[in-house]
């Protein structure tokens, strides 16, 4: 996950001033001069489910399954720990490094680990999704892996074709079965998080049109 934003530097810290041997950490913000911490976004794949995460000062906003949930820090002896109510029953989110535990009523999750939001120089994967129906998708040059209704459906092509479109670029992937079209505008697009990306997004599979956003995080910078 990229961190950016000129008015605040925002993060990910060891869990002492001494870092911890394995590495792990939790997501932290500090802001500009005295000034409020600007959000961190975050996505976790806890098994097949996709949980994203909105850390803002000592609140988390998760949104997964077609629903969203607020939470305040707690304490805990490591790592960042959220709790709140839900209609379910307690939820908690335990957030050690880049992985996490999510716990939701009696249902607990398998362990979350965060993925990539958004394409990077060393990734090269673009990132896109939306809400009703829950759908994720992630392409690169290799591949292009679309999952609809919250992962009920996966829909995998090879080596998907990238073309250049007016303020954007669209990219078209197919299999024995299915043709993908992805469409991305580089136009601001609130994500189900809550988080304004840069792209709108919208995806053609079959007589299906699925509408979302991807990109990473906009920034001022």
């Amino acid at each position: 996950m990229r961190l950016q934003g000129p008015a605040a530097v925002l993060l990910v810290t060891f869990l002492s001033s001494c870092g911890s041997p394995d590495g792990g950490g939790s997501f932290e913000q500090s802001g500009s001069a005295g000034g409020p911490a600007e959000p961190i976004a975050a996505t976790f794949a806890c098994g097949p489910t996709r949980v994203d995460a909105t850390f803002v000062e000592e609140s988390l906003r998760l949104a997964t399954e077609g629903r969203s949930y607020g939470l305040q820090r707690a304490i805990s002896a490591s790592g960042a720990r959220y709790t709140g109510e839900t209609e379910s029953g307690p939820i908690e989110f335990w957030n050690k490094g880049r992985e996490a535990t999510l716990t939701i009523g009696d249902r607990t999750y398998p362990t979350c680990r965060e993925v990539r939001d958004h394409a990077s120089e060393d990734s090269k994967v673009y990132v896109a999704r939306g809400n009703e129906p829950g759908w994720l998708l992630h392409a690169d040059g290799a591949q292009l892996v679309l999952e609809i209704d919250y992962g009920a459906t996966k829909i995998e092509a090879p080596t998907p074709e990238k073309t250049q479109a007016a303020n954007g670029f669209t990219y078209t992937a197919t299999n024995n079965q299915h043709q993908v079209v992805v469409e991305v505008r580089h136009n601001p697009c609130v994500a189900p998080s809550g988080v304004p990306l840069r792209d709108t997004v919208t995806v053609r599979v079959g007589d299906r049109t699925l509408r979302g956003c991807g990109g990473g995080p906009l920034s001022d910078g």
